[in-house]
């Protein structure tokens, strides 16, 4: 044989020894693979998630009423409120006030550590992790639809998700929405 021939040998050899590797890994995890036992997860009519919407002089009043369309989930808006303007805090206020039932206002003293840290404040200070199960971290720009958190929430329960980002639509500068798919 020629000296190619035994170079492509010894090239091919490991690439072979690789693959029949993985193949032996994919065969075995098959064989062990946990089935998922979902009898610990509440049904979801009972989940209450907290819907986050952290915000710094960018409140968009149409990214909020669709997070308040959510369907067959129950649920409470929490606007993280860092502005530091003015008419932007009147205009979330007086947007509040419209749905004092689902929607609370939080504002902190300082704007230390920009959005995690006005998210770090709403976990220490306002969350009740034995009401709410899940927490949803919606961008100020964000336009969900109405299904996106039951669904969101049901392929999470499967088992089969660790986390999960989703595209979505965004407000832009003119109020006209980009479409992104979702999931």
């Amino acid at each position: 044989m020629s000296m190619l021939t035994y170079g492509v040998i010894l090239l091919a050899s490991p690439l072979f020894l690789y693959s029949f590797w993985q193949i032996i890994g994919i065969f075995i995890s098959t064989l062990t693979k946990k089935n998922v036992n979902n009898d610990h997860y509440r049904s979801l009519e009972r989940t209450k998630v907290a819907i986050l919407y952290p915000t710094c002089d960018d409140f968009s009043a149409s990214a909020c009423e669709s997070l308040l369309l959510q369907t067959n989930v129950e649920f409470h808006l929490y606007i993280l409120d860092d502005s530091r303007l003015t008419n932007i805090k009147n205009e979330i206020d007086i947007w509040a006030k419209l749905n004092l039932q689902k929607v609370t206002i939080i504002r902190r003293p300082d704007r230390n550590n920009f959005k995690g840290g006005n998210i770090n404040n709403w976990l220490f200070n306002h969350c009740n992790s034995s009401c709410y199960l899940y927490i949803l971290v919606v961008d100020a720009d964000e336009i969900l639809p109405s299904n996106f958190t039951v669904n969101l929430l049901n392929r999470i329960q499967s088992g089969n998700w660790s986390f999960v980002q989703a595209g979505h639509n965004r407000v832009v500068p003119d109020d006209k929405s980009m479409n992104l798919s979702y999931f």
